[in-house]
């Protein structure tokens, strides 16, 4: 399944539950798994999966129209790819057959994927050290293993901090996880809106991003080891422990860049753990 989703010329891909969607159109990168290099998606749909989390297949939903769906070991829906394309389904024809393995069967001279321990290493473990079990392991660990670089900041100015990405153009990268799959995206944030009710939506570089305030528990912002040195993340998560979203900055974004979002990051105010 994963190798094939490059080959769609136009896609519609959503990944979220309750708390927080991603959702975007265009072309899929090359999707990646946990222990292999990451790209930034520059404006592609960006998947990392745990492929012994999920099972994939194509569903009909009747007058020719398929939707491919990732579906976790509850039996949720945590993404979805449906073709835009007419030529694309093709490919979903391809596709269709019974569930089954996410990727292609490795070559036996390849090398297994490198698996390093999140808390001993940099931005990347971190996203894998999630993947792993929703990061409900990761996030009761994180004062322990790193005191000086985890707190807990005040949800409520989420809102504020995206309208100052926005006012700025600084550049961001976002992620939204479900059920061992995470979609990545890159960009400035083009436009926010906010209701009473708590919705929080982000319109950033190609893809949008929902985020249902009133069902995230709590907001922990933590430093690890990024190409520009130790990289903020303002991280998400839920009533169970699970880590819904994150807005950080990964990959190469310029020393200044960087600078200003650890200043951003360093204004944010503490709140009770």
């Amino acid at each position: 399944m994963l190798p094939a989703l490059p080959l769609l010329e136009y896609a519609l891909a959503v990944t979220g539950g309750y708390a927080a969607v991603m959702a975007q159109t265009g072309r899929f990168a090359t999707p990646t798994e946990p222990g292999q290099a990451l790209v930034a998606p520059h404006g592609r749909i960006a998947l990392r999966v745990d492929p012994e989390r999920l099972r994939a297949g194509v569903v009909d939903r009747g007058r020719g129209e398929r939707m491919l769906q990732f579906v976790d070991r509850r039996d949720d829906v945590v993404h979805r790819v449906r073709a835009l394309s007419p030529t694309d389904t093709l490919v979903f024809d391809g596709l269709a057959r019974p569930e089954g393995k996410l990727g292609a069967e490795a070559p036996r001279d390849a090398l297994p994927p490198v698996r390093t321990p999140w808390h001993e290493a940099d931005q990347l473990a971190q996203l894998d050290g999630i993947l792993a079990d929703g990061g409900v392991m990761r996030r009761q660990r994180l004062v322990d293993l790193y005191e000086g670089e985890v707190r807990s900041v005040e949800l409520g100015v989420l809102p504020i901090v995206l309208d100052h990405l926005c006012a700025t153009q600084l550049p961001v990268s976002a992620a939204v996880f479900s059920g061992g799959v995470v979609q990545l995206a890159d960009g400035v944030v083009q436009l926010v809106s906010s209701s009473d009710e708590g919705r929080l939506g982000t319109v950033l570089g190609q893809c949008t991003i929902d985020v249902d305030l009133a069902l995230v528990h709590e907001s922990v912002l933590v430093r690890s080891h990024g190409p520009h040195g130790q990289t903020s993340a303002i991280e998400l998560y839920d009533a169970h422990g699970r880590t819904v979203a994150m807005f950080t900055q990964l990959g190469i974004v310029g020393a200044e860049a960087h600078a200003a979002w650890e200043d951003l990051a360093d204004s944010l105010p503490v709140a009770s753990w």
